[in-house]
């Protein structure tokens, strides 16, 4: 396969805006799990762990299509609408990803027993601590 285009720096900057889209998205869902389950712990509590409010939905809505429109702007890129069309999307897309940092929300206790706490790493290390658990 020949080499791979260059990746310019308007793709590079819809790459970062759909990797923090989804990164909002993940915090959401994340900090609205934890908060449910350090107020009911109770195994026989799930219904209300698993019970968002109308608010906490709309929200998540909200960030699903942030995230969703991030992502087709991706896509609709013209390198990479071009590299679909020559049968190499995936390589491409794999290029531009190992040039963005990787973000990622994770639930983490310091103990067992501890309180859970959201944060989130980027490529692999911990940068922010996003929420934590009372």
């Amino acid at each position: 396969m020949a080499d791979l285009p260059d990746i310019p720096d308007d793709l590079l900057a819809l790459e970062e805006r759909r990797m923090s889209a989804r990164r909002d998205l993940d915090l959401h869902v994340a900090t609205v799990e934890v908060g449910y389950r350090t107020a009911y712990p109770d195994p026989e509590q799930i219904v209300e762990r698993r019970t968002w409010t109308p608010q906490e939905t709309e929200r998540w809505h909200e960030l699903r299509a942030a995230y969703a429109a991030a992502a087709a702007a991706v896509l609709d890129h013209p390198l990479l609408v071009q590299a679909a069309a020559d049968g190499r999307r995936w390589p491409v897309e794999e290029k531009l990803r190992s040039l963005v940092p990787r973000l990622q929300v994770v639930i983490r206790r310091n103990e067992p027993g501890s309180a859970e706490r959201v944060v989130v790493l980027v490529d692999g290390a911990e940068e922010l601590a996003a929420a934590q658990a009372a």
